[in-house]
């Protein structure tokens, strides 16, 4: 009995291997192409406005923003901030009645609600810190659902 062979797998075998050889070698003699997507980002950008103060990173000294807030008691954004730096001072009682007067305000809600929030948390009051909280998620446009 005589079995039959065929060449052509063999070929294209043979050929794959020798293609696939030389395009492997051929990208080892060029230097990597930078592209700044490799590069990790070093910071985040830069927040808007009051958002650092409102949100985050910097705080206030609580006597300068006293002093600011004195001298412009009508503007929301420094009664915020002035009633945050209260609560961060451990002044609850008196952050908590600057700050709820606030607490109905678009330009500086949804601050105000998790300040007031975290200071009915420490009070122990956690069905109202809860009311706040909700509120303060309802109040940012940018994260309800």
């Amino acid at each position: 009995m005589k079995l039959s062979f065929s060449h052509r797998p063999v070929l294209s075998l043979v050929t794959l291997v020798i293609v696939s050889t030389a395009l492997t070698g051929c990208g080892t003699t060029t230097a990597p192409v930078e592209t700044g997507k490799d590069k990790p980002q070093l910071s985040l950008p830069k927040p808007a406005s009051n958002a650092d103060i409102l949100y985050g990173e910097t705080r206030d000294n609580l006597e300068n923003i006293e002093s600011k807030h004195l001298q412009n008691k009508d503007d929301a954004i420094t009664t915020a901030r002035y009633g945050k730096a209260l609560r961060e001072a451990g002044k609850n009682k008196e952050a908590k009645s600057i700050l709820s007067s606030l607490s109905d305000n678009k330009d500086v809600g949804t601050m105000v609600n998790t300040e007031l929030s975290a200071i009915y948390m420490a009070d122990g009051n956690f069905n109202k810190s809860e009311f706040a909280a909700r509120k303060a998620i309802k109040q940012d446009g940018a994260n309800y659902r």
